[in-house]
């Protein structure tokens, strides 16, 4: 059952949700029975959906034995066919698994078996074990019309689309409202049909709960694409980048390449700070190639920022002074002041840094205090202390000004390794309930071009708070250039990262050339990047 406050929550959501939509226009006894019944709906879809798939969920061979139970064996055999099974055979095969051994029940099976038919893209065997649902008094519960609209999609709408459509058609007629998981398949089925743009309405429906996945947006881009909207197409493309979990699958980008200007898509890709696949990078050569007249070049660049093919020097892109405005305007108005932060860091206490900062105080380098201490690995006040002291006294012993941020029960830590801490830098604590990385921007921001900032956070969630997509461009460009990382030898010695000479993402020059970073799925297993980091793989296209 929901809790109370949960219902509250979801009702206010979904009565915004008929109000734009227009969806009740009697008078307001009806609106809100029909409202009620539709959070009603909604739930109840939501909790039996999401019981269901995390009941089949739980059925993953690699975490419970490597051997496969009776009924896994049962079901193998019949998604790995190449013909449908007949009404006859599903109810034979229903009833030969479940008195068989194994974890799967009546109300699991059915949504189990679909699942099954994803993993080996069988849509024959999938149709036909809906069609056999369909016969029976339950008819296909909700997990089972998900996976199965997770199927058609993966198939490609191989068969006649009324085949999927008047599925959907039911579904909508039985739940008005559907739940996000549910909503996100039916919208990547839609997005195979005639029927596209219906699945727009399902976008705004996953986003009265949820953040809409970068697979649902991928999969509604490439449907405008292939319609010949690339107007929405875009818009599509550039609402992924919302959010700093989501980014455009490879698909996207080849439809973009399909259907729109090869050209645009280097500049969106520049823009986004992105780094294309392999295939993408490898179709985007050849349609270059072919139709613009470049000569494309698989390279390397060096830590220099040097083409080893055209020898071309790439650069830092540093932010313009009124760039540079544009951010700490934007910074402090759109992030540092927002109500997000305000949970996390009070009102009073950041008025409070702002008057240390009006007191024409500058720095040099501002440092995450904690976030470099943890980066010790122990557990001791004494080893955080150690570590922040050896990364500030580099800076010191350059002349350079440093300001630590930190939280107050470091007040805690050994007073001498604090004292010479202090001799060595200025220290601001703050609540320890505070968020202190917003703090760290606002000093370096606050300081001007050149001032440094060292922290092992990538500050992503801080850039994608900035909605506009130039604006992220420019802190992108900053970050690139100020942010220092450290790293600690094996001997304990903590050697300082500059920034790289240029920044390491795509960049077209004055020639009108352009150099491209890209991704090679599974050449480097489990590491990550980050901007101190030369990419491994480079494209590099001049004009001929």
């Amino acid at each position: 059952m929901m809790s109370k406050r949960s219902v509250v929550w979801s009702a206010k959501l979904i009565l915004q949700h008929f109000i734009r939509k227009k969806l009740f226009t009697r008078d307001h006894s009806s609106f809100f029975s029909g409202a009620k019944k539709c959070v009603y709906i909604s739930s109840a879809c939501y909790v039996e959906g999401r019981r269901e798939e995390s009941a089949i969920s739980n059925f993953n061979p690699s975490r419970v034995t490597t051997q496969q139970s009776p009924q896994e064996l049962l079901i193998q055999n019949a998604v790995s066919r190449d013909e449908p099974l007949t009404l006859e055979e599903w109810s034979s095969l229903c009833e030969e698994i479940l008195v068989s051994k194994g974890r799967l029940k009546p109300t699991t099976l059915a949504a189990y078996i679909m699942s099954q038919c994803v993993r080996t893209s069988n849509l024959k065997v999938g149709l036909s074990l809906l069609t056999y649902l369909e016969s029976t008094a339950s008819g296909p519960n909700l997990a089972t019309l998900s996976a199965f609209f997770k199927l058609w999609h993966a198939c490609g709408g191989s068969y006649e689309e009324k085949e999927m459509l008047s599925r959907y058609d039911n579904l909508r007629k039985q739940y008005p409202l559907l739940d996000a998981a549910t909503s996100e398949s039916a919208a990547m089925a839609l997005s195979r049909t005639s029927r596209w743009q219906d699945a727009f309405e399902l976008l705004d429906m996953i986003k009265l709960t949820h953040h809409p996945k970068s697979a649902v947006y991928t999969s509604l881009a490439v449907a405008a694409f292939r319609n010949g909207n690339n107007e929405l197409a875009h818009s599509v493309m550039e609402e992924i980048f919302e959010r700093d979990d989501r980014r455009p699958g490879p698909e996207a980008y080849l439809a973009w390449l399909q259907h729109s200007d090869p050209e645009e898509l280097l500049h969106f890709i520049a823009t986004h700070g992105e780094k294309p696949t392999d295939e993408v990078v490898c179709a985007l050569s050849e349609k270059l190639e072919a139709d613009r007249g470049f000569q494309a070049n698989f390279t390397t660049v060096n830590k220099r920022g040097i083409c080893q093919t055209c020898n071309n020097q790439l650069t830092p892109q540093l932010p313009t002074p009124t760039e540079y405005k544009q951010l700490q305007v934007a910074m402090l108005d759109r992030v540092l002041l927002s109500d997000d932060v305000f949970l996390k860091t009070s009102p009073k206490e950041v008025v409070h840094f702002q008057d240390l900062l009006k007191k024409n105080r500058t720095w040099d380098v501002v440092i995450d205090g904690l976030n470099v201490a943890f980066a010790s690995g122990s557990s001791s006040s004494s080893s955080h202390a150690k570590l922040l002291f050896l990364v500030v006294e580099q800076f010191w012993r350059q002349g350079k000004k440093v300001l630590v941020l930190g939280r107050k029960h470091m007040k805690n830590w050994p007073k001498r390794q604090m004292e010479s801490l202090s001799n060595c830098a200025q220290l601001f604590l703050a609540d320890n309930l505070s968020q202190d990385d917003p703090l760290v921007l606002l000093a370096a921001l606050h300081s001007g071009l050149g001032t440094k900032i060292v922290s092992r956070d990538l500050m992503r969630t801080h850039m994608f708070l900035l909605k506009d997509k130039e604006l992220r461009s420019i802190f992108r460009r900053w970050q690139y250039s100020h942010q220092c990382f450290f790293e600690i030898k094996n001997n304990g010695r903590v050697v300082i990262k500059e920034p790289l000479p240029f920044h390491p993402f795509a960049q077209h020059h004055h020639d009108g050339s352009w150099h491209l970073p890209y991704e090679v799925p599974g050449s480097s297993p489990n590491k990550r990047y980050n901007h101190l980091e030369v990419p491994e793989h480079w494209l590099c296209l001049s004009k001929v």
